[in-house]
């Protein structure tokens, strides 16, 4: 078994991109695991603490238009506008969420996270579909 400071690929479905755009036009790639994928939403995480740090200090430190996430068939969220200006992530352990507003009404929960409760290993990316229009139209 791998060490503890991962997240056990036994747990990971596949992987999925995330796209960072920031306002100078760049754009940078990275993989989470899906560890699940419920209508277009999901619980997502990165696999080493390294990559963690490495997505905390690009959206600490740099100015981001939007953030794609793209599963293996589709869009599982957008998170762009205003909502990005929130986008600062306290990785330390028993840090709060951040819950930010994606496309649609979707929520987008990122947490530090990792199997020790004393250490993060990673982050957690919890995605929360708006309920079905049926249930809207009804409340």
């Amino acid at each position: 078994m791998s060490s503890m400071s991962s997240v056990p690929l036994a747990l990971i479905k596949h992987f999925v991109h995330m796209y960072v755009h920031l306002d100078n036009g760049a754009i940078y790639s990275l993989k989470l695991g899906a560890l699940e994928e419920v209508n277009k939403g999901g619980t997502f995480v990165t696999t080493d603490s390294g990559l963690a740090l490495g997505i905390v200090d690009l959206l600490n430190k740099n100015t981001v238009s939007s953030v794609r996430l793209l599963g293996e068939h589709d869009l599982v969220f957008t998170i762009e506008g205003p909502e990005t200006k929130r986008l600062t992530i306290n990785y330390a352990a028993g840090a709060d969420p951040l819950t930010l507003a994606a496309n649609y009404g979707t929520k987008v929960t990122i947490i530090p996270y990792g199997p020790d409760a004393d250490r993060v290993n990673g982050l957690k990316f919890t995605v929360t579909p708006p309920p079905p229009l049926e249930d809207v139209a009804c409340a």
